[in-house]
């Protein structure tokens, strides 16, 4: 639409939206999983691993894989779920910034904008409900039963196990020597679980239960937690914050662009 067109009594500035479709709480997603992407493939074979191409639909969402994804075949992936899906979450917020010092030189007011570092951070809160607590969760698939250690994952998966053999299995850790808490009552950060990175995988849906945007936040740490509960109040509450080290955007089924603009 060119701009001389534009009028507020009888047009839309943007041409082409479906009315009814749209992007809420109700139909978006956050599960945890492993810190990086490619361990989704972990125990395929390493030309199979290469070639894993993450498709939301084939891939299901907290539970096992069901269905070949283009690129590789999930046969070689193993049955294992592949995040946990979080529930009672009450809010998500994801923030970026990126650093973006300026560059002045000397006999003009103009200046020079130079890209630096992106940084990036999740806060999600949640309802605590008689199970894994949300600290919990976002590490849900770790486990640990190693010298007498009793932290067992909440889902089947590959991604911590107890062996370190370079280029098999999952991620070599050393036991855990400060717990975390106990069963699903995970509370206390000075444990070392928290040395060890998670993963955050965001999908959000149309009404129409098409998804528009899917994201894995890698390599997660929780710099802060917090639980509320007062003397009115019905439920306790609590929240994280997860600081990531990058998104990687999940290719998912593609919706119609809007090819509309204003010139």
């Amino acid at each position: 639409m060119r701009i001389s067109q534009l009028n507020p009594r009888t047009k839309r500035i943007q041409d082409g939206l479906k009315e009814g479709l749209f992007l809420s709480g109700r139909f978006s997603y956050i599960g945890f999983g492993p810190p990086h992407i490619h361990m989704f493939g972990l125990n395929a074979r390493p030309a199979a691993r290469a070639g894993i191409n993450i498709d939301i639909g084939p891939i299901s969402f907290g539970a096992e894989v069901s269905a070949p994804s283009s690129g590789t075949n999930l046969d070689d992936v193993g049955g294992s779920a592949l995040v946990w899906p979080a529930g009672l979450i009450q809010s998500v917020g994801l923030a970026q910034n990126a650093n973006q010092p300026r560059l002045f030189e000397i006999g003009t007011d103009r200046h020079y904008t130079l890209r630096g570092r992106s940084l990036g951070q999740i806060g999600v809160s949640a309802i605590e409900f008689d199970g894994p607590s949300l600290l919990r969760k976002a590490y849900a698939g770790f486990s640990d039963t190693r010298t007498g250690g009793s932290i067992e994952a909440l889902y089947p998966n590959d991604y911590y196990v107890d062996r370190d053999v370079p280029g098999e299995g999952g991620l070599a850790d050393h036991p855990v020597e400060v717990s975390p808490g106990y069963e699903n009552g995970w509370i206390n950060m000075a444990s070392d679980v928290f040395e060890r990175p998670a993963g955050a995988l965001i999908v959000l849906k149309d009404s129409a239960m098409q998804v528009h945007t899917a994201v894995y936040a890698e390599s997660c740490h929780i710099p802060s937690h917090n639980l509320r509960w007062d003397a009115a109040g019905t439920v306790i509450t609590s929240g994280v914050s997860l600081q990531f080290e990058r998104l990687v955007p999940v290719r998912v089924a593609p919706v119609r662009p809007l090819t509309s603009q204003i010139r």
